[in-house]
């Protein structure tokens, strides 16, 4: 024999093996006669009755073992006995492989036909095998009757689910038990308290459209920003839609945002004699109100030019303290003032009617005084009859 032929192997079924003889088309009594000549016990016999269109009733359809197959002495025989075309209960082939459902339904005496493919969700676990049959599982019908089954095919594509509103767990779920893959894409800013805040906003491709299975899906989620406060409201005074700069620092601060303050080129305001009123007031905001940015992003904001007092405006004013009306600090809020220390802070004046006012101030007359530290600072001297200081510069008059 040559390598690698093959090799029948014949395993014993013992000295008392008995051989199924062939009782098919008998009647049931002389096949179990026949079987009881070649050895077998009545208690060996089991008796299965099934419908046949062939075979009349009372006869043999078959033996399991078929005839010529061994069995052991203590083993078991079926004997399949016909009913003749009798109705049938339908057996319920749902799940089973297709050649396996018509075996089935063809040894009950039905007549199977395959109807179209079954359209099954993308991850049944009845893709290729048997998903419908018509009639129902459990019916009775003439035997001989047709039972139509259909193959289930699954989904290929299917329908993207709407998450808008979900959390990320609950999105990440539901596409993926749609047969698509999820990712998390760039947060979007929403306003403080929004109901959008952890929820998904937006989604891509969008929901209800149809897409292949393992399509990814791109939800972007509401992320808590920061919403740009109105620098041009409640201003009050001459200049109603413009605020100061510590009302635009207060109001950036409690929105959690840092401020830029710059000074702008022009003069927003056009300041006139005696009012400094509008001076250091918002003239420009960027973002623009009611943005929705980062947490701690920067809003650069421009002021309108602060100009130092006329001389005529000061020099008749006490630094500090009372009386109010004649109190720089009080005439003019907006300046932050301090006493220079150049010189102790004084100049010589020999009018005794000057002596403790404001004389002289850096920076001069109309200069404009630049935003440092968020504050308009003037250096001051005030008036003395002490010809060891330098003198004040001359009083000039109003026009």
């Amino acid at each position: 024999m040559e390598s690698g032929s093959p090799v029948d192997l014949v395993v014993s079924g013992g000295a008392s093996a008995l051989t199924v003889p062939n009782v098919t088309n008998q009647t049931e009594a002389a096949a179990i006669f026949t079987l009881q000549q070649e050895g077998f016990d009545l208690a060996q016999i089991v008796i299965e009755r099934r419908p046949h269109a062939d075979i009349l009733e009372g006869f043999v359809i078959e033996t399991d073992p078929p005839a010529g197959e061994v069995v052991p002495s203590d083993g078991t025989l079926i004997l399949i006995v016909s009913e003749g075309a009798v109705p049938s209960v339908v057996p319920n082939v749902i799940g089973l492989e297709p050649e396996e459902a018509q075996e089935r339904l063809e040894e009950f005496g039905f007549v199977v036909s395959f109807g179209p493919v079954f359209p099954l969700d993308w991850d049944d676990p009845n893709d290729g095998k048997i998903a419908d049959q018509n009639p129902a599982p459990g019916e009775t019908h003439e035997f001989g009757s047709q039972v139509t089954i259909r193959i289930g095919r699954a989904a290929t594509e299917v329908t993207v689910p709407n998450v808008d509103g979900a959390t990320v767990s609950a999105a990440r779920t539901a596409i993926r038990d749609a047969g698509l893959v999820f990712e998390r894409g760039a947060d979007t800013l929403v306003a403080p308290g929004s109901a959008d805040i952890n929820r998904a906003v937006s989604q891509n491709p969008g929901a209800g459209t149809t897409q292949d299975v393992g399509t990814t899906v791109v939800v972007s989620f509401g992320k808590e920003g920061a919403q740009v406060p109105n620098l041009f409201t409640g201003g009050g005074s001459d200049c109603p839609d413009a605020v100061t700069l510590a009302t635009a620092q207060s109001r950036i601060t409690a929105a959690n945002l840092v401020m830029s303050a710059q000074t702008a080129s022009e003069d927003e305001y056009s300041y006139t004699f005696g009012n400094h009123e509008c001076e250091g007031r918002t003239v420009q905001q960027s973002p623009p109100p009611n943005d929705i940015v980062e947490k701690g992003s920067t809003v650069v904001v421009m002021f309108d030019p602060v100009f130092a007092p006329l001389d005529f405006e000061i020099y008749e004013l006490m630094p500090t303290g009372p009386p109010a009306s004649k109190s720089a600090e009080d005439q003019f809020p907006v300046f932050t003032w301090e006493q220079a220390t150049q010189n102790g802070g004084e100049c010589h004046d020999p009018d005794p009617a000057y002596s403790g006012n404001i004389r002289r101030i850096d920076p001069e007359p109309e200069e404009v005084i630049p935003l440092i530290d968020g504050k308009y600072t003037i250096e001051y001297w005030v008036a003395v009859n002490n010809p060891l200081r330098p003198s004040c510069p001359p009083y000039t008059p109003p026009p």
